[in-house]
């Protein structure tokens, strides 16, 4: 096989992977389709230029879509991560930063961040009493 068919082989395998998961991002098709950022962000481009594809940022990630996608309404998508936090403030309003760390695993500074972009992007509202940080789900992650 040549390297003009490897070249095509890997933009059908990416497209394939875009058009069954319609809005992942790049750090997503890196983990599983396990394949360097330069040789992806060459064949993402090529399949953007082909209008096989086409990207739209939301608040964080720049999310890739089906060119057939186009003229469908795109909701803001969450990762996984952020979606069972989301599920934990829905189950537990007024959830402390301690609670949503020991319900779902993960370290402080990570739960932090994602509440940070959760208040920015208006997700999770905070109530601050006495120095302790409560939080509470504005909207839903996919309006």
């Amino acid at each position: 096989m040549n390297r003009l068919d490897i070249a095509k082989q890997m933009r059908r395998k990416i497209l394939s992977f875009i058009k069954k998961n319609p809005g992942i991002h790049f750090s997503e098709i890196l983990r599983r389709l396990k394949i360097t950022s330069g040789r992806l962000t060459y064949h993402i481009a090529k399949l953007e230029e082909g209008k096989k594809i086409f990207s739209k940022y939301d608040d964080y990630w720049k999310r890739f879509y089906p060119i057939s996608a186009i003229n469908d309404h795109i909701p803001k998508s969450l990762t996984p991560k952020q979606k069972e936090i989301l599920d934990i403030l829905n189950k537990s309003p007024g959830s402390t930063y301690m609670d949503v760390v020991k319900k779902c695993g993960k370290t402080r500074q990570a739960i932090f961040y994602h509440m940070k972009k959760f208040i920015k992007t208006g997700h999770v509202r905070i109530d601050q009493v006495k120095g302790k940080h409560y939080f509470y789900v504005e909207k839903t992650g996919d309006e």
